[in-house]
């Protein structure tokens, strides 16, 4: 008697209530989320078509771009990822409202429209304008030759060197008996303005582009010091002729009419369009 009275306190049992019911809430829930229709099969639209020569070109890619030849399978696989996901993000329309993917897609069909215009080989006719049109952009820069008298930033008052040196230079003393030794010596050939500037510093190039005369200047600051410097020559600017500079103005009629022939290939996808305000 003792067994059935165990097992009815066992059925009375609280916690074995509670046990029971979650089990068959747990069982009702499986049974209802289960969706008891098979998957679908893929579309002929999400076919991914692989042959030998396309991965042949997958291999290529990755051996070019990290320097090493790639795993085939591992090649294969991950662009099979990338393809899927590509194409699943399309599907649920991720990218429409992202700037940055909308950024990218316009640049690629700016791309794809430049690649598809075919440019003529311009004529001399056509170059000549150009020369003449943007003379200033083709001009061959003047350029200056001085020497100068050097005093190092090291110095305690090299600007106060260097003037007593100017006085000294105009009564008579040789200037290599003054100054400090310089890197590219006492006498600087020919320089553009641009060479200058990039040489001792755009202050200097300026102070040198306004001396006058053939006298020595006031002292002038570089990058590396004080100057006393006195122009040797000039070269003025110089309009060249079309051989000389053929190539460059070439290159930016190509890139002058590339960009009208891409301007108006995107107003002829524009057209195709119709814009609704509302």
């Amino acid at each position: 008697m003792a067994a059935p009275s165990k097992t009815r306190a066992l059925l009375e049992e609280p916690l074995l209530h509670f046990a029971v019911l979650a089990a068959v809430v747990f069982g009702l829930h499986r049974l209802l989320a289960e969706d008891p229709t098979p998957a679908p099969a893929p579309a002929a639209d999400d076919a991914l078509v692989i042959d030998d020569a396309f991965v042949d070109g997958l291999v290529e890619q990755e051996r070019l771009a990290t320097g090493r030849a790639p795993d085939r399978d591992a090649v294969t696989r991950r662009w099979i990822r990338d393809e899927v996901l590509a194409r699943e993000a399309t599907r649920l329309g991720l990218a429409d409202h992202d700037p940055v993917v909308r950024r990218r897609l316009v640049q690629l069909a700016e791309l794809w429209l430049e690649a598809s215009v075919e440019l003529p080989e311009p004529t001399d006719e056509q170059l000549a304008f150009v020369l003449e049109r943007d003379r200033a952009r083709y001009a061959a820069p003047g350029a200056v030759a001085f020497e100068h008298v050097f005093f190092a930033s090291a110095r305690a008052d090299a600007t106060g060197d260097a003037r007593a040196a100017r006085e000294r230079l105009e009564a008579g003393t040789e200037a290599a008996a003054l100054g400090d030794p310089f890197l590219l010596g006492a006498r600087i050939a020919a320089r553009t303005d641009a060479e200058l500037r990039g040489s001792f510093g755009p202050p200097f190039a300026a102070a040198v582009a306004a001396l006058e005369g053939d006298g020595w200047s006031e002292p002038i600051e570089s990058s590396y010091g004080v100057h006393l410097v006195r122009v040797t020559s000039r070269t003025p600017p110089r309009a060249p002729t079309l051989d000389e500079v053929r190539d460059r103005v070439r290159a930016d009629w190509m890139a002058e009419r590339l960009a009208a022939e891409t301007r108006a290939a995107v107003e002829r996808v524009r057209a195709r369009y119709v814009v609704e305000r509302r």
